[in-house]
């Protein structure tokens, strides 16, 4: 993986996470970030994309997202839930993904499952080996949300900017049977936690 997908695998982590106030304050970075690599078509697209999410007042924004990702098994952005569903070999597929994170030497967030979607984005920008699959994990796990979203969000060009980043999308994982119903509160509460101590999303520990 060359430094500007890394960069750009980056930036993506921010823009899918929660829009809180800090990730307004991170916008600036991630725009003159793109702006470095004026000759690569996919940094484009995501300036393209970003500036649309930008353009929304964070009110808007915040309940969009709310809206989209908070509220169904369809569209939440939790990967084991795309894999799984409710099946009860969620937990240990959680214990694995946090065994990745910690051999990688990367913490995540205090209160986020370990299978949210934006910290695997992060955990493939700065990981120095990828483990295997994970790459297109996640891309199977975005591609199911592509599927999900009107085309008229911005959030929709937004997962398939992400997706032309990632490997091709890998279900292998997956369990074939799929809860049937969507529109429904979720088995977990989505808390996010104040980031303003951290200049990124996610922590790397210091050695």
């Amino acid at each position: 993986m060359d430094t500007t997908q890394r960069v750009l695998l980056k930036i993506a982590s921010l823009l899918l996470d929660y829009p809180d106030t800090q990730w307004h304050r991170d916008l600036e970075a991630a725009r003159l970030a793109m702006r470095e690599f004026p000759d690569s078509s996919q940094a484009r697209a995501g300036l393209k994309t970003l500036r649309t999410l930008a353009g929304m007042s964070p009110t808007e924004l915040e309940q969009h997202y709310v809206q989209l990702f908070d509220f169904s098994d369809k569209r939440t952005l939790y990967l084991t839930c795309h894999e799984l569903g409710d099946d009860r070999g969620r937990g240990q597929r959680l214990v694995d993904l946090q065994q990745v994170m910690f051999d990688g030497q990367c913490a995540i967030r205090d209160n986020t499952l370990p299978d949210y979607l934006p910290a695997w984005l992060e955990y493939l920008a700065i990981a120095k080996t990828e483990p295997p699959r994970i790459g297109g994990r996640v891309a199977y796990a975005l591609s199911r949300i592509i599927a999900e979203l009107p085309d008229e969000s911005p959030y929709h060009a937004l997962l398939v900017w992400i997706l032309d980043l990632l490997p091709q999308p890998d279900g292998g994982m997956a369990k074939e049977v799929r809860p049937p119903d969507d529109e429904r509160n979720m088995p977990f509460p989505l808390i996010h936690g104040d980031l303003e101590e951290s200049p990124t999303i996610w922590e790397v520990p210091r050695r």
